[in-house]
């Protein structure tokens, strides 16, 4: 999901109590903000893992298995976690920023902020997966071994079945033309029956078909304890900027 303001991408934020999970998910924008694949939010996930808070961050949606070596991050913007408790979000209480850099054909990536990292600007840094080599997952931690981090492609976790359910429900319930539908697909022979018709709709759930099977996302990953967060109420957004 993308919203310019001054340049920035943000999704909606997740409330997360530390013993549940949380995500907010867009996959689809205006054709001038999701040709910017690499700062268009796509997911944002949060979820505790034992005495672990572990937060996800996807861009780069719908990039396919052949070509996501093409789908890296951006070297020129920012990527933020943004992490706010006491229910004023006019100001953040914790903020994680991410950074890429090219290094000949491999990605680094360098995370600043989660009070684990080195030096005056608390950075932890590390090379990242690409297409590559993405079956060999890299993952960068922290020099006291309490953050950690992976960044690259992965499957896309999110379901969704366009086609919806049944006779209720055909994705878009009107078009005229490829254009106004998610995939570009209109029923022009009966346009008041939707975008991706085809016949009859999948039911749901038994036989209802994932969209986003065989795409990939670009994911950042960031593992952090729970006990550095000052209570179990936690709201988290992401934006992207550049």
């Amino acid at each position: 999901m993308k919203a310019w303001v001054t340049r920035a991408s943000v999704i909606g934020a997740c409330a997360i109590a530390v013993a549940v999970a949380a995500y907010a998910a867009d996959h689809k924008d205006s054709p001038s903000v999701s040709t910017d694949h690499t700062t268009d939010i796509t997911d944002l996930y949060a979820f505790k893992d034992t005495t672990n808070l572990v937060f996800v961050m996807d861009v780069n949606g719908f990039s396919g298995p052949v070509s996501t070596e093409d789908f890296r991050f951006a070297t020129d913007a920012l990527y933020l976690f943004h992490f706010n408790t006491d229910s004023d979000v006019s100001t953040d209480e914790k903020k994680f920023t991410v950074q890429f850099a090219d290094k000949g054909d491999a990605q680094w990536i360098r995370v600043r902020g989660t009070g684990h990292g080195t030096g005056a600007n608390d950075d932890i840094v590390g090379e990242i997966n690409t297409a590559a080599d993405s079956n060999s997952p890299k993952t960068i931690t922290s020099g006291d071994g309490a953050v950690k981090i992976f960044a690259g492609p992965r499957d896309d976790p999110f379901f969704f079945s366009l086609l919806g359910n049944g006779t209720t429900y055909k994705g878009f319930t009107t078009c005229t033309t490829g254009s106004m539908c998610f995939l570009g697909v209109c029923n022009r022979a009966n346009p008041n029956v939707g975008c991706l018709s085809g016949g009859t709709a999948a039911p749901y759930p038994n036989t209802a078909v994932d969209t986003f099977a065989g795409f990939n996302v670009s994911s950042i990953v960031i593992e952090i304890p729970a006990s550095d967060f000052t209570t179990n109420n936690i709201g988290v957004w992401a934006s992207t900027a550049r």
